[in-house]
């Protein structure tokens, strides 16, 4: 019986090898987007899952009351991971984890190095595999250091590292410390990153970590591991008991401390307490846009192929008659159909399979990942899975409808029915309207990209370099400014240089004003006085700084307006400290489009201000020359740090990656989208033209012409990808409005992006459809009548 089953869907796909071409080309790259998809979205939702004990493990934030209102952060003391390992046992294991850069020497190799400071607890909580050492000889004595396999294949190449020794940069000068273990690099879904680990009683040698092992203070990420069956909420409601403890330590410029636990598993998509340089964090909301898209794409996959079976079924009509006949049962029948698909859907399965892996290196590259298919159990599972959903879906209607037709309706060829047509047309309009949905979230997203590419930010970044700081040395930067300053007459290339505590989108320090009985807060830069003339801000009321003594301050003008100040009556008021406003600034851009301008203040920068950013602006004539004596510059005044910098137009293009990125994600989607449902055009074009031959004869005896031909045959697929647009268009404007919101600068959604969806969806459309009319049409009239 099986036998003859596979030798009859094998004919029937021989038979008929462009419809069964088009099937299983559309639902194979269907599969493979979809396959593709859930690999990443995989990836994303198992962040932190592979530890042995994720359930247990948990981080402690801190909250407190500030302003009136309640502020949560992720840092908490260092002494805090003792403190609650030793006051609840419930705790078996608990961790600091304090992140600083400094500058690491080997056999004259130097480099910046991001250590962390963790205690031997570290080993036990998480699961981060051994290459070398284990977690009992990790930390045998203060001295020693834990590197991950990249660190340690960079220093020491392929020499055993254990044993050996890195110079690193503390407080007092490099220190001598021996490698003792050595880490697998954590996976990509580890929210945790890190590459050198030291013992945690280090912290007090190191640069800015003096008394941080006793001082309350907020500077570290504290990590906990419960025994098996403690209640986290339980012990959370514990934790009070810790703070009425150390009451009076952490209650310093703090009111309400307290301490809750948050699961390791949650962390990777909280993006409100990510930490500084310990973990990081992402949207869950791309994620469930992603596999919405590739569930979508699938969804088109499946649509394409049950309408090319249903179109089809309406040529075996007189071939169910006579097998119903000769005897054959329903069931028989509905078990043939349902074989033919599922033979069908086999093969689109190993082709998307096929596929995926060809397009997964330049997934990976969208999306920043080294994804890569796991071929386990359950991903067969998986794949089967997804075939027999789809065979079965797609062989339904002939296996449920024309098997339980009577004999004689189907040998008449009066079973094609007016049902089949609506079924075929509903399920086009569901394909296109989803197609035009996706180019149109496409289109929004370029738009909006191109928009705040071209926005007026109030300054000139382009040509401007930015120095990055020397963690190891807060006095690297103001010697290096005071070293090209002196040399201003014979430096080449460069045109203006500055200094700035802040850099643009990065970091801010903030700052409480009052001013008629309102209160304001604001950011906070120290500038030196080419800072504006650097950026080419404008001001538009007093005068920039003359130098680093000047008394008072610069504002924008956002501020003045929050402060309830009327235009031109600024200059001269006290803002704080009896401190006066001696200019104001044009509003400009310091933060993400996302965010609308912020207050902000620009205060004098005194001679010796520690640490901070480099700003130089370039000729670009001589950019590389300029380049070149920076560099030697710094060598001079900090001989034993690597020389960083940006540009800052990369560091402001690069704040929107994220967006460009998933524009790229969308607009391939959207193109395979098109792709499928205008193969499935394809084929219908084709059954209806077949269908249609002998009518095309008579109409061509009667005169008609090749374009009345073409618009008779065409028609009615053009009206149906039209009326999906019109049903697209307001679905795709709420969704676009609602990502749109997150931009406080943005474009307005106007007719032009739907114009433009509508008319790439009816172009590819006509594309597919004309190829068979125009063929129809251009046939010999005679010999399409002797076909019938």
């Amino acid at each position: 019986m099986i036998k003859n089953y596979l030798s009859v869907a094998l004919r029937t796909l021989q038979k008929q090898t462009g419809y069964a071409a088009i099937n299983v080309i559309g639902l194979a790259v269907g599969l493979a987007c979809c396959l593709l998809i859930v690999l990443y979205v995989r990836s994303e939702w198992t962040h932190d899952a592979f530890h042995e004990h994720a359930e247990a493990i948990y981080r402690v934030n801190a909250a407190w009351q500030a302003e009136g209102e309640r502020v949560r952060w992720s840092d908490t003391p260092v002494p805090l991971a003792s403190a609650l390992a030793a006051t609840f046992p419930e705790i078996e294991y608990a961790t600091p984890l304090y992140p600083t850069v400094t500058t690491i020497q080997h056999d004259r190799q130097t480099d910046y190095g991001a250590v962390t400071f963790v205690d031997a607890s570290f080993f036990d909580l998480f699961s981060f595999p051994f290459v070398a050492g284990d977690a009992s000889t990790a930390f045998p004595h203060p001295n020693a250091v834990v590197l991950t396999e990249e660190v340690a294949r960079q220093f020491f190449g392929d020499t055993d590292p254990v044993g050996q020794q890195l110079f690193i940069k503390l407080r007092a000068g490099f220190e001598p410390f021996t490698v003792t273990a050595v880490l697998a690099e954590p996976p990509e879904n580890s929210s945790l990153y890190f590459s050198i680990l030291l013992p945690v009683e280090g912290i007090e040698r190191s640069e800015y970590g003096e008394g941080l092992l006793s001082r309350w203070h907020s500077q570290a990420a504290t990590f906990v591991r419960l025994r098996p069956s403690t209640s986290p909420k339980a012990l959370e409601a514990k934790l009070p008991l810790l703070v009425n403890r150390y009451r009076e330590a952490l209650h310093q410029n703090r009111e309400g401390v307290a301490f809750t636990l948050q699961p390791l598993t949650d962390i990777y998509f909280d993006q409100s307490l990510s930490t500084r340089g310990i973990t990081h964090s992402s949207d869950p909301t791309y994620s469930y846009i992603l596999l919405t898209v590739g569930l979508l794409i699938l969804l088109i996959a499946c649509i394409n192929f049950t309408t090319i079976s249903v179109a089809q079924s309406a040529r075996r009509v007189k071939e169910v008659g006579v097998r119903k006949v000769l005897g054959a049962a329903r069931l028989r029948l509905a078990r043939q159909f349902l074989g033919e698909a599922l033979m069908t859907a086999c093969l689109a399965m190993l082709l998307g399979v096929a596929l995926t892996e060809l397009f997964l290196p330049t997934f990976n590259g969208f999306v920043d990942r080294t994804l890569t298919i796991q071929y386990s159990v359950s991903t067969g599972l998986i794949l089967v899975g997804l075939m027999l959903g789809t065979g079965l879906v797609a062989g339904s209607y002939p296996a449920l409808y024309l098997s339980r037709l009577r004999p004689g309706l189907l040998l008449q060829g009066r079973a094609v029915t007016r049902n089949r047509h609506t079924l075929i047309h509903l399920l086009v309009l569901a394909q296109f309207t989803v197609s035009i949905g996706l180019l149109t979230g496409t289109l929004a997203m370029s738009r909006q990209l191109a928009f705040m590419a071209r926005y007026d930010l109030g300054m000139t970044p382009k040509d401007v370099v930015v120095v990055e700081p020397d963690f190891t040395s807060a006095q690297t930067q103001p010697r290096l400014y005071a070293t090209l300053r002196a040399e201003r007459p014979t430096r080449a290339g460069i045109q203006q240089v500055a200094r700035s505590s802040g850099m643009i989108g990065r970091s801010y320090n903030t700052l409480t004003l009052e001013a008629a009985n309102r209160e304001v807060d604001a950011y906070q830069w120290f500038v030196t006085p080419a800072y504006l003339d650097v950026l080419g801000l404008t001001v538009l009321e007093g005068q920039a700084f003359e130098d680093e003594t000047t008394h008072g301050v610069l504002v924008n003008e956002t501020l003045v307006e929050a402060l309830g100040w009327a235009p031109g009556t600024a200059l001269g008021r006290p803002l704080f400290d009896g401190i006066p406003v001696a200019g104001v600034v044009a509003d400009f851009h310091f933060r993400s489009l996302r965010s609308r301008i912020q207050p902000l203040v620009l205060r004098p920068m005194p001679a010796d201000f520690p640490g901070g950013y480099l700003i130089a602006r370039l000729d670009p004539a001589h950019r590389a020359e300029a380049l070149a004596r920076l560099q030697q510059q710094w060598t001079y005044v900090a001989s034993d740090a690597p020389f960083g910098y940006h540009f800052l137009d990369d560091e402001l293009a690069g704040s929107y990656a994220g967006e460009a990125r998933w524009r790229q994600v969308f607009s391939y989607a959207a193109g395979f989208a098109i792709f499928i449902a205008c193969l499935g055009l394809l084929g219908l074009s084709a059954l209806t033209t077949a269908r249609r031959t002998k009518e095309v004869g008579i109409r061509k005896v009667m005169g008609a012409s090749v374009p009345d031909i073409v618009l008779l045959l065409s028609k009615s697929f053009f009206v149906l990808v039209g009326t999906a647009a019109l049903l697209a268009f307001p679905f795709s404007y709420v969704l676009m409005q609602q990502w749109l919101d997150d931009f406080a600068y943005r474009i307005d959604l106007s007719w032009p992006i739907f114009l433009v969806a509508g008319l790439t969806a009816l172009g590819a459309a006509i594309l597919a459809v004309s190829y068979q009319a125009i063929r129809a049409a251009l046939d010999d009239p005679v010999k399409s009548l002797r076909y019938e």
